[in-house]
């Protein structure tokens, strides 16, 4: 592409692609509409929280793996993420989380795990701020990156971390 008229070309086609599907799924015109926005919207708020490590994570890695496949590069927060999973010197509340609308939520709970146990967490449920240890301050979390939420999350096995928490179905407001 080599110039802005293509690249606006590029990204009609792609919108009027998506919107075809969307009309095949059955939704009406305004649902799909709705739906493109919402998608839109996170796939820029998501591009904005890059920084230049992530880029440079990419650009590394993909450099590493073009010369040997089974090598990676981890910029200094990857690797430490990845010396506290090879070593378990961390452990969490035991759930799946993802990032959706700029609020993470639980997506499933580990059997046996310490949220398991506590029986007060749930798929569907958002957690919108996080305090470690009993007294420890709710900082909240609503528009973090997914691997910041998590490293609050985590700590080392028997430390108390407190969630503020959604329930499934409840509105933010």
């Amino acid at each position: 592409v080599t110039s802005m008229t293509s690249l606006d070309d590029v990204w009609k086609k792609r919108v009027k692609y998506e919107l075809v599907n969307l009309k095949i799924a059955g939704t009406d015109d305004a649902k799909n509409k709705e739906t493109l926005t919402k998608r839109y919207q996170s796939l820029k708020t998501q591009a904005a929280k890059f920084n230049n490590q992530d880029v440079f994570q990419i650009l590394m890695d993909s450099f590493t793996e073009a010369i040997d496949p089974h090598t990676n590069y981890f910029n200094p927060r990857n690797a430490e993420v990845f010396n506290q999973e090879m070593a378990r010197s961390l452990e969490g509340i035991g759930a799946t989380l993802q990032l959706d609308n700029e609020v993470t939520k639980i997506v499933s709970i580990v059997p046996g795990s310490p949220a398991f146990k506590s029986k007060q967490l749930n798929a569907g449920d958002k957690i919108i701020a996080v305090a470690q240890g009993e007294n420890g301050e709710f900082e909240d979390v609503i528009g973090w990156r997914i691997d910041n939420t998590v490293g609050k999350v985590k700590g080392p096995k028997g430390t108390t971390v407190r969630l503020k928490v959604i329930p499934m179905g409840q509105d933010l407001s």
